[in-house]
């Protein structure tokens, strides 16, 4: 890897904080939030989200067939942290 061609101001680990949960969306699937929120099971389970069979479906589409609101699930996942 050339180190020249990495723009430093972008780049700075300094101001990145590793214990931050991801950007989190309805759109994305169950299988993505496990992969960016590594507790997200713990949430998926006390809401009786199944991530393993419906894992490859949206949050919000999952959300919908068990009558949750998906900002409550995704501020249970923020809670993680």
């Amino acid at each position: 890897m050339n180190h020249d061609l990495v723009n430093h101001d972008l780049v700075n680990h300094d101001l990145v904080n590793h214990d931050l949960v991801a950007p989190l969306r309805d759109t994305m699937t169950l299988n993505e939030i496990a992969a960016a929120v590594p507790r997200a099971v713990e949430v998926f389970d006390r809401f009786g989200l199944d991530s393993c069979c419906g894992g490859a479906r949206p949050l919000a589409v999952i959300c919908v067939k068990h009558g949750l609101d998906p900002a409550t699930v995704i501020r249970a996942l923020r809670d993680l942290t």
